[in-house]
C-alpha cells in the first residue's frame, strides 16, 4: 500500500475511529464521578434498575417464600391493639412473654425492630428474660453521615440509647436506619456502621451472628469490591452497601400478628376475659412456624410511618402499592445472606471498555449510513435516528437480559448517552467535513 492510499483510505477511518473513543472517554470522564456526578441521570437508571427488578419478579417464586424462607415476621398492627388488654407501647412483660414463647418454639433468634428508648412498665421481667436468652436482638436508631467505607455516626451514646443494653452488653444490637436514594425508594442495604470508632452491625447482620452463635458485635470484612461475611462475598454497590434481591412486594415473607404469638394458657386477650373462656391461639401450630427460623418483631402501624418504597409493587384494587414495611426490608437483607443471593454490579472497567467500543462502532456506522447517497435528504435522517433509537434500545435489552439471566446490574443509563453524544459528534464532524470541502472548492 503506497502512502497516498494510506492517506486516502485509511487515515480518514483512523481518525474517525480515533474520535468516536474520544466520544467515549468523554462520557466515562463525565459519568464516573470523577469530576462531578449529574444527578439526573443517577435517577433515570435508578427506574431503569427497578424495571429490572420488576422484569425478574417471579410470583410463584415469591409465594412459595412463605414456607420455605428462614425469616418469619411477627407483626404489631391496630388488629392487635384490639385483641390486647394494654394500649400500644405495650408493656415491656408483653415482650418478655413473646421471646419465651418463640424460645419455646425453637425459634434461631428473636430480633426487635423497636427501639426501647425510655423506661417503661415491666421493663425487669424484660431485663431477666433478656438475661436468661442469648439469641435476642434489640435496636438502636441513629443519624448517620456519608462514609469512605462505611456509614459514619456523628454522635451515639455507647449504650445505643436503649435501656437494656446499658446493663447487659453482652446483648445484640443492630442499627435499624433504612437507606433510600434520593428518589425516596430502598434499593440498599449497609451491613454496619461506625460509632465513635466502634464498627456496629445492622440490624439484619446483627440477626445473622445470633443465628450464626457468632459474636454479637461481629461485622462484615472489607474486600475488593465485596464485604465479607463467613464465607459470603457480598457484592458491594456503593462503598457502604449493596444492592438488595428483592423476592417480591410487601407480605412476601410470612406475618404472624403479635397478639396470636403471646396468646397462651398464661396471657388472656380481650375476648378471653369476655368471654371467660380459653382461646390459646399459641398452639403447636402456631409454634411450629417459628422452628429454627429468624423472628423479626416489628409494628406494621400506619401511625409508626415504618414503610418504605421499593422497586417491587404490589396491585392493590388496580394501584400500585411500592411500599413496603420496614422490618420485611430487613428480614429481605437476612434472607438474601442466608440464601447466599446477591445483586452483583458490572465491573467498571469492563463498563469503561463497553462504552469506548459502543461509542467508536456506532460513530463510524452512523457516519457510514448518513455517507449513503439518496435523494430524501430527510428521509435518510431519519434512518439515522431509527438505528441511534435502535442501539439505546439494545443496550437497554442487553442490561434486562444479564440481570435476568446472571444477576448483575450493569449501567445502562451511560452507554446510552454516549449514543446520543455519539450522534451529535457525527453531526458535528458532517458539518465540519462539509465547510471544509466548500473552502477547498471555493
Amino acid at each position: 500500500m503506497t502512502s497516498y492510499d494510506f492517506k486516502k483510505k485509511v487515515l480518514p477511518w483512523i481518525v474517525k475511529a480515533g474520535i468516536g473513543l474520544g466520544i467515549g472517554l468523554l462520557v466515562i470522564i463525565l459519568t464516573h464521578g470523577w469530576l462531578f456526578e449529574v444527578p439526573f441521570l443517577r435517577n433515570v437508571e435508578f427506574l431503569t434498575i427497578d424495571y429490572r427488578y420488576q422484569s425478574r419478579y417471579d410470583p410463584v417464586e415469591a409465594e412459595q417464600l412463605k414456607d420455605r424462607a428462614d425469616v418469619v415476621i411477627v407483626g404489631i398492627s391496630d388488629e392487635d391493639l384490639k385483641a390486647l388488654p394494654e394500649t400500644f407501647p405495650f408493656p415491656r412483660n408483653y415482650y418478655a412473654h413473646l421471646i419465651e414463647n418463640l424460645n419455646r418454639a425453637g425459634a434461631r433468634a428473636v430480633v426487635f425492630d423497636i427501639t426501647f428508648e425510655t423506661p417503661r412498665e415491666g421493663d425487669s421481667v424484660l431485663a431477666q428474660v433478656l438475661a436468661r436468652a442469648p439469641n435476642v436482638v434489640l435496636a438502636a436508631k441513629v443519624q448517620t453521615g456519608a462514609g469512605s467505607e462505611y456509614a459514619e455516626v456523628r454522635s451515639l451514646e455507647k449504650t445505643y440509647n436503649n435501656v437494656f443494653y446499658r446493663d447487659n452488653k453482652n446483648l445484640g444490637i443492630g442499627i435499624v436506619n433504612i437507606v433510600k436514594d434520593r428518589d425516596d425508594v430502598c434499593r440498599r442495604y449497609m451491613p454496619m456502621i461506625e460509632a465513635e470508632g466502634d464498627l456496629t452491625p445492622t440490624l439484619a447482620f446483627a440477626a445473622l451472628n445470633r443465628a450464626y452463635r457468632l459474636k454479637p458485635m461481629t461485622v462484615v470484612a472489607l474486600g475488593e469490591g465485596s464485604f465479607i461475611y463467613r464465607d459470603r462475598q457480598i457484592p458491594r454497590f456503593n462503598p457502604s452497601d449493596f444492592l438488595l434481591d428483592y423476592y417480591g412486594p410487601v407480605n412476601t415473607f410470612r406475618y404472624v400478628p403479635f397478639s396470636q404469638v403471646i396468646d397462651d394458657e398464661q396471657f388472656q386477650t380481650k375476648d378471653e376475659v369476655e368471654l371467660e373462656t380459653d382461646i390459646n391461639a399459641f398452639d403447636e401450630a402456631t409454634a411450629k412456624l417459628f422452628r429454627n427460623k429468624v423472628v423479626l418483631v416489628g409494628s406494621l402501624m400506619a401511625e409508626e410511618r415504618d414503610y418504605h418504597n421499593t422497586p417491587l409493587y404490589k396491585d392493590d384494587g388496580g394501584k400500585k402499592n411500592f411500599a413496603m414495611h420496614g422490618v420485611e426490608i430487613h428480614a429481605t437483607a437476612i434472607q438474601n445472606v442466608l440464601d447466599n443471593r446477591f445483586v452483583s454490579v458490572l465491573d467498571p472497567m469492563v463498563e469503561a471498555v463497553v462504552i469506548l467500543l459502543l461509542s467508536m462502532g456506532a460513530f463510524l456506522g452512523l457516519l457510514a449510513i448518513k455517507s449513503i447517497k439518496l435523494r430524501y435528504v430527510w428521509a435518510l435522517e431519519i434512518s439515522v435516528v431509527v438505528f441511534l433509537l435502535l442501539l439505546i434500545g439494545g443496550v437497554f435489552e442487553a442490561g434486562v437480559l444479564v440481570y435476568s439471566g446472571s444477576g448483575t446490574m450493569m449501567n445502562v443509563v451511560n452507554p446510552s448517552l454516549a449514543l446520543v453524544f455519539t450522534y451529535i459528534g457525527t453531526a458535528v464532524y458532517q458539518y465540519l467535513a462539509e465547510r471544509q470541502q466548500k473552502a477547498l472548492i471555493k
